[in-house]
């Protein structure tokens, strides 16, 4: 998509993709704090919102790269590098996050 998207500067790109996540999660959001009697801010300590802040300056460092790069590269080697983060994701989600991983 943003191969054909190449006369369009970049922060436009990034500009709809960052409003159309905000809509989503403000939507999102606004229906668990009424389901859930305002609580869902509590669920959460201090450092795991600063790991989802730093998360989030990762995640948009790492859109402004991929915007670029697909619209001035070859799409073939930078979605081998695009997957990495699906390795790099479950690493978080083990090492920062402690997840465990059960059958269903």
């Amino acid at each position: 998509m943003n191969r054909k998207l190449k006369n369009i500067h970049h922060s436009i790109i990034q500009f709809h993709y960052s409003f159309i996540c905000v809509t989503m999660l403000s939507i999102y959001y606004s229906i668990e704090f009424i389901r859930n009697d305002w609580q869902i801010a509590r669920i959460y300590g201090s450092s795991q919102y600063l790991l989802i802040l730093v998360s989030s300056i990762f995640a948009c460092a790492s859109l402004t790269t991929f915007t670029i790069a697909y619209q001035v590269g070859k799409s073939g080697t930078i979605v081998f590098f695009e997957y990495t983060t699906v390795l790099y994701s479950l690493l978080a989600d083990i090492f920062i996050f402690h997840s465990k991983f059960t059958s269903l």
